[in-house]
């Protein structure tokens, strides 16, 4: 392409470019496309001779724009926008043109000093303290990141060497001497890094790249979901006592979930009560809401920053009509990154870098190499000017808040969550029960709100005509709808609430069988079911959470993973059907509109199930196999399956002979359901497996608080000692799962099947029924042990361990590794955070239940809660999967209650 070609394809660019976003309000936001579109589009291999340019623009319109989700739509209200204006366009033109690696001053003097001059200029319309500007006698300054992610890590990389570098020189050690070194490598195990539950993961991603521990401070509904002073003082006496330093927190400003803002004054004050609290590096994550600050009426946030604030980044790419990427991070003091992250080979040196005269921003961030970023922002603030900036954040603020209103005019529909703030309105839908007898000031957690919130959200997205995104925040689903988007007019919002009006009043009210319902009175209670109709029909999207979007899983197609659709042919078999866990996962699927064909020993069970379940009598059926060891004896009931959970397995105290009736058996079944998932003409896409935390502790350790058993840890029992006469049916057991689940991974790597494979390996468990069960002498294990303690066991049972998992949450956490695309091939430990014991029960029955004081021993130790030990990566499950765990109190409750009412 010559000059005189490329001046005539630039002009056709613009002009389409400019088409295009005249286009963009009656466009779907969301493409019709599936995974691997492209590739049969484009050709197998590069061209051998050149192709003219209009055969290439050619293909952005027939290839490229298909497939293209429209973020600058006015119709995208989901995330956080991407902006972009055209004076930000003419900048990265320019910048192309003036393309270098710009790793120091003399690469491109200009390309330097612009960005240094532009974020002072950003730093001043913020009204950030004067600490910040690179002016300062601070030392401080700003620097363009990639994202707020890249400028998180970077200053924890910071901080890190921060704070060991202070305690090391403290101890009297040299720097650059191997003692030094030693020192340093010794401390940084005992750091850890702290944030909100509600900071964005990058605080989380940035302590894994820095090599350290990350703790998280719970934020509360019933406080904005703000992090408190309170709250994290707590976290930092944990970490006190665990032997642990904090060196690093994020402090939010608009988080992700709600836009909420943490209290800074609170924490500030906190952090002055201990010495070495003082010494932690205090960020403000501020990479969405920041932009808001060039509004005057917005600075006096921050004001705050002016002391006890290490680092402050904001993107301008999501609010403030720069497009992606322009990240400004500032820091107090620009030595500490540069101490954290020169390194100055020869030949990077030079005359004017060795004088300290010029700025060398390599040394500000991870990359070496920079764009000349520095251009479009240059380029923004002079075509808009403060005011221009300022009149658009308060246009968009504006229209979120007319939206808010649009949502508070119909409170017998919809229920705001959080306070909206900064374009961002959080909602839900009302479930029946909340529309007609409903007070609270915090919004409780409703699961048949949450399955027609997420049932209307799905419906939606699915029309195409906007585009919104959805959460779970504390136990309740939301909506959430954004109105920053820099093409965002009233007639587009007012439009969007129009269809969630409209969605709303056509979504069937959730089903709630018998079955489930325990009596409280005149009310009942759905225990942790998410049912998102009445399954007449079936619902016309697949599920999803928070982390993936309709948009990317509902017309999904991956080779090892099953597509759940909720039509009448898909159909999932869960073996174990009948049992404790197994119900409670037949009823999370039927909920998704996934049917279900159970695998039991007494086809009776099956049938008191289906009976109890009249509304799923057309999706709910039931095989009996007698022994599930047998191999063979599933291939009947593969026929039209599409997955599998096998919850199945042998448990027993009493064995004679341990290899012939658990081990073996274990084994034997899970090669059976392996081997019928895997046969010819099956149509399995994945098998999910419960595990037990039995096949990872290893018992003969007794690691400390600061060990955290993962998917990565087996137990060491050996096959011998499994089978052994003189081993204990107690040692047996983990041995059974232990070789079982090895079976199911040695299956998948010999056999190489056409699906992949997912284990699951939960601790305890309990929490309420819904497997039939005529008396208390059938309950399972787990929940007959807990209840003995209502019933007056004394002594109290021992614990033997303390990590649990409520069984809700734990069938939540199958039907999210099935549904989940990246979980295939991978092992899991969920579990609740939160420890227990046996004395901490006895006081919960206490407290709730007036009859239970008469029946519960006096003889133990009330008060008593278990002690600092290991912990479970429960934290990786809803991270990954998106599932979040109850509370011991509510789930020993609500068993009790059942139990008591229904059974005793």
């Amino acid at each position: 392409m010559d000059r005189d070609q490329f001046r005539a394809a630039a002009h056709a660019a613009i002009d389409e470019i400019i088409d295009y976003f005249d286009g963009l309000p009656s466009q779907r936001v969301v493409p019709t496309i599936e995974p691997g579109y492209l590739r049969p589009l484009i050709p197998e291999n590069p061209p051998e001779e050149p192709e003219q340019w209009s055969q290439i623009q050619a293909d952005i319109e027939t290839k490229i724009k298909p497939g293209l989700t429209h973020w600058q739509s006015p119709n995208f209200m989901a995330f956080f926008p991407a902006g972009v204006t055209y004076p930000s366009i003419l900048g990265e033109m320019y910048s192309a043109a003036f393309t270098a690696p710009a790793f120091n001053w003399l690469c491109s003097p200009a390309c330097t000093e612009l960005e240094t001059i532009v974020m002072d200029w950003m730093a001043k319309a913020l009204g950030l303290p004067e600490c910040f500007l690179s002016s300062s006698e601070n030392k401080g300054g700003g620097v363009i990141q990639v994202t707020a992610s890249d400028a998180v890590a970077t200053v924890m990389i910071a901080a890190r060497e921060r704070r060991v570098r202070e305690q090391a020189l403290a101890e009297g050690l040299k720097d650059g001497t191997v003692e030094y070194e030693d020192r340093v490598m010794e401390l940084r195990p005992r750091l850890v890094a702290l944030g909100s539950n509600q900071a964005h993961s990058s605080t989380a991603k940035g302590a894994l790249l820095a090599g350290t521990r990350y703790r998280s401070v719970t934020a509360r509904l019933e406080d904005n979901m703000e992090m408190t002073g309170p709250r994290l003082r707590e976290v930092l006496e944990q970490c006190d006592k665990d032997g642990l330093t904090p060196y690093y927190i994020t402090l939010g400003m608009g988080t992700t979930n709600t836009c909420a803002l943490d209290r800074f004054a609170e924490i500030k004050a906190v952090l002055k009560e201990k010495p070495h609290w003082q010494r932690i590096w205090v960020h403000i994550d501020a990479a969405y809401a920041g932009a808001a600050l060039v509004a005057d009426e917005w600075q006096y946030i921050a004001k705050d920053f002016a002391e006890g604030v290490d680092s402050f980044n904001m993107n301008m790419h999501k609010w403030l009509l720069v497009n992606f990427d322009a990240s400004c991070l500032y820091v107090r003091n620009r030595f500490d990154l540069t101490d954290a992250l020169d390194i100055t080979p020869a030949y990077l040196r030079n005359p004017y870098s060795e004088t300290g005269r010029v700025i060398d921003y390599r040394n500000w961030s991870i990359s070496l190499g920079r764009r000349f970023r520095a251009l479009k922002i240059w380029f923004v603030m002079r075509s808009y000017g403060l005011s221009g900036m300022k009149a658009y954040i308060r246009k968009t603020i504006g229209l979120g808040n007319i939206f808010a209103d649009l949502v508070r005019s119909r409170s017998d529909l919809f229920e705001i969550i959080t306070k909206p703030a900064f374009c961002l309105t959080v909602f839900r839908i009302k479930s029946p029960k909340l529309r007609s007898n409903y007070e609270s000031s915090v919004p409780q957690i409703d699961d048949a709100s949450n399955a027609i919130t997420k049932e209307v959200y799905e419906l939606v997205n699915s029309r195409g005509e906007i585009f919104i995104t959805s959460s779970v925040i504390a136990g309740v689903y939301a909506i959430r709808v954004v109105s920053a988007n820099p093409a965002a007019e009233e007639k587009y919002l007012r439009r969007a609430f129009e269809i969630l009006v409209q969605s709303t009043e056509e979504a069937p009210s959730p089903a709630r069988p018998e079955a489930v319902r325990v009596a409280y009175g005149t009310d009942s209670v759905s225990y942790g079911l998410h049912f998102s109709r009445n399954l007449g029909t079936a619902p016309s999207a697949m599920p999803s959470d928070s982390r993936f979007p309709a948009l990317i899983i509902q017309r999904a197609r991956y080779d090892r993973f099953i597509k759940i659709h909720g039509n009448d042919n898909t159909r999932v078999l869960v073996t174990g059907a009948t049992g404790f866990i197994g119900a409670h996962v037949v009823d999370s699927l039927l909920a998704r509109g996934i049917a279900v064909r159970g695998a039991t020993r007494s086809l009776s069970k099956g049938e008191q199930m289906v009976a109890a379940r009249p509304e799923y009598a057309s999706r709910l059926e039931f095989v009996q196999i007698e022994d599930f060891s047998k191999l063979g004896v599933f291939d009947h009931a593969m026929e039209g399956v599409d997955a599998v959970i096998h919850v199945a397995s042998p448990f027993t105290y009493n064995t004679t002979n341990n290899e012939q009736e658990l081990i073996l058996p274990a084994i034997n079944g899970v090669k059976s359901i392996l081997a019928a998932s895997a046969k010819p003409g099956s149509t399995v896409k994945r098998v999910v497996l419960t595990s037990s935390f039995a096949s990872v502790i290893d018992i003969s350790k007794n690691p400390g608080p600061d060990f955290t058993y993962t998917g990565a840890h087996w137990n060491p029992i050996t096959y011998e000692e499994s089978v052994d006469p003189a081993t204990s049916a107690v040692v047996a057991y983990r041995g059974s799962k232990k070789f079982a689940e090895l079976e199911a991974w040695n299956f998948i790597e010999r056999e190489k099947p056409p699906f992949d494979l997912v284990t699951l390996c939960p601790p305890m468990v309990f929490g309420p029924i819904v497997h039939p069960v005529a008396s208390i002498a059938q309950l399972n294990e787990s929940n007959a042990v807990l209840w003995s303690v209502a019933a007056g066991a004394d002594p109290l049972p021992a614990a033997r361990v303390s990590a649990w998992i409520d069984v809700r949450d734990l069938a939540e956490v199958h039907v999210q590794a099935l549904l989940t695309p990246d979980a295939g091939g991978k092992r899991y430990v969920p579990a609740s955070g939160e420890p227990f014991c046996y004395e901490y029960a006895a006081d919960i029955v206490k407290e709730k239940f007036e009859w239970a004081r008469n029946t519960v021993t006096a003889n133990y130790e009330a008060g008593k809660r278990p002690g600092p030990t290991y912990k479970l990566d429960g934290e990786t499950v809803t991270r990954e999967l998106g599932v979040k765990y109850r509370g011991f109190e509510q789930t020993v409750e609500e068993l009790v209650r059942q139990v008591k009412e229904t059974l005793a």
